[in-house]
């Protein structure tokens, strides 16, 4: 049997479409799949997409799409993602802001809530550097900016 990706090919082609746009509006380029140093493990840390600022180069950010159609582990990865992402930071004073970006119906909706208003009070190093889209509609309203 084979699974229906349609979904998930949909939920990129959403974040692309959305990365590209704050790319025109804010002078940035979008790379995706990059790798950026490593993890906490010690592994090689890969990024769905990598922002850099086009008039200083210095200037970077960090986009991780999270997909989900049922429940399971991925909602569970999202708090370690954070660590790598604020990990990432501390170790490359280029990387300004993430974003992590959830997309699919598997998340639970109290969890979601969770993940975009209270997470930083248990990962306070993640305050107003990692930030959490809960869907693909509020991303779209979202400005992806690096200042």
């Amino acid at each position: 049997m084979q699974r229906n990706t349609d979904s998930g090919r949909f939920f990129e082609a959403t974040v692309e479409q959305a990365i590209r746009r704050s790319c025109e509006a804010n002078n940035l380029s979008a790379y995706s799949q990059r790798y950026i140093g490593t993890t906490p493990a010690g592994r090689r840390h890969k990024v769905d997409w990598e922002l850099v600022h086009n008039a200083d180069p210095s200037v970077r950010g960090i986009v991780s799409c999270k997909f989900q159609m049922n429940t399971g582990t991925t909602e569970e990865k999202v708090p370690y993602e954070v660590v790598k992402l604020v990990h990432a930071m501390e170790n490359d004073a280029r990387y300004k802001k993430a974003w992590i970006v959830l997309g699919g119906t598997g998340f639970t909706p109290g969890l979601k809530e969770f993940f975009e208003k209270k997470l930083h009070e248990k990962i306070p190093q993640m305050k107003n550097k990692v930030f959490i889209i809960p869907d693909t509609d509020t991303l779209l309203g979202t400005n992806l900016s690096l200042v």
